[in-house]
């Protein structure tokens, strides 16, 4: 197992794992099929194999994510080859996730074998046609004290961006849908975190394996799309852009797949402060006050403060509130914010500015700032 992508002989990206999350994958299915039997030591040890092989998963991601999309299931937002000849076909998991209104499943590390089993006995007694299968599946994971394995809804928002066509189109035409896909997302989390409402953490992360995903497959596609500007939009097209231009980046300098989606994260919220800004200042180009630089220098410290109120903030997005934070600074301390002790920019700060600057210079963000070419913006940088 290795952590960057791999491809198949026929070019087809696929997960790092996806052998094991095939295994996995038929372990849940058997558990639902045989939920209603009396052999509970035979299950128990489908629970405990499968428990093994989700420790070996976790070995390379924070949790396994199976999505289910038409007929299709993904891991970690890449599509399993489930038509593989030594794996059961996945009609089963998807018919009772799409008879519970459940678009997706998310395994960690406290989910024991007890929980597998309880969960995959619950999944099997959703009734599709009770009115709110999705509320009484919830119920059923609380009733059980389940909390290493949650839920996602089925949301037609995002099911439009990710339908079974998609996973089959060309690279270039999969990679334009990412990121409009991650267009809505940064969207999202900057609205809701400037109402103090939950943001779910785990949204940013499948729309950023996504955009890993479009980058290795096709870097030169995926590039192409930070070209999109919209001006009335430009605070969420510049940190898609940025988030594409930082993964593209890291992956050129080496970074392993992990940590392309850790950065990735980080990047695509590292702006988010900005929204506590007044828009009129933000959107400003020419005269700018003293009182609007001293505005517009508060929006690192702003953005760990939208950070911190995510859902259940794990190492990645404690990583992207020290990028927020730090993504204006510089390694001889030169930049803002000034802080009374020695802080340095980490690696990951380092990349996104780097991104964040270019994207800036070759930005047409108004009338008044033109865009830089591409060479002369690498001069000045």
């Amino acid at each position: 197992m290795t952590n960057g992508v791999q491809r198949t002989t026929s070019g087809r990206t696929i997960a790092p794992g996806s052998g094991l999350a095939l295994e996995l994958l038929d372990r849940l299915q058997v558990l639902m099929r045989s939920a209603g039997a009396e052999d509970e030591e035979a299950a128990l040890q489908v629970a405990r194999s499968a428990r093994s092989i989700l420790e070996c998963l976790l070995e390379v991601y924070d949790s396994a994510r199976f999505d289910t999309i038409s007929d299709c299931v993904l891991f970690q937002g890449v599509r399993l080859d489930t038509e593989a000849a030594a794996h059961a076909a996945p009609g089963h998991f998807v018919e009772r996730m799409r008879s519970g209104g459940i678009r997706a499943v998310i395994l960690d590390d406290s989910a024991r074998a007890g929980d597998i089993l309880a969960f995959t006995r619950a999944l099997a007694s959703i009734d599709g046609s009770c009115g709110e299968p999705f509320k009484e599946m919830k119920r059923l994971l609380k009733f059980e004290g389940i909390d290493g394995i949650t839920v996602t809804e089925r949301k037609a928002d995002l099911d439009d961006f990710y339908d079974k066509n998609a996973l089959l189109m060309p690279n270039r035409t999969r990679a334009l849908r990412t990121y409009l896909c991650a267009l809505y997302v940064a969207r999202q989390a900057a609205t809701l975190g400037i109402d103090g409402k939950k943001v779910n953490a785990r949204e940013v992360k499948r729309v950023v394996e996504s955009l890993v995903n479009s980058v290795t497959a096709d870097e030169r596609s995926a590039l192409a799309l930070t070209r999109m500007r919209d001006r009335d939009q430009h605070l969420y097209h510049h940190s898609v852009n940025v988030c594409t231009l930082s993964v593209a980046l890291a992956c050129r300098l080496g970074f392993p797949r992990p940590v392309l989606g850790e950065i990735g994260i980080a990047a695509l919220l590292h702006d988010i402060g900005k929204r506590s800004v007044a828009p009129k200042i933000v959107n400003k180009f020419e005269g700018v006050t003293e009182y609007d630089w001293r505005e517009i220098r508060k929006h690192p410290g702003s953005g760990v403060r939208i950070l911190s109120g995510f859902n259940k903030p794990d190492k990645s997005m404690l990583g992207a509130m020290v990028v927020a934070f730090c993504h204006h600074m510089n390694i001889d301390r030169t930049g803002y914010p000034q802080t009374a002790r020695v802080v340095r920019p980490n690696l990951p700060s380092r990349v996104v500015r780097i991104a964040d600057i270019y994207d800036n210079l070759t930005s047409a963000r108004s009338d008044a700032v033109k865009p830089l070419a591409r060479d002369d913006a690498l001069d000045i940088m």
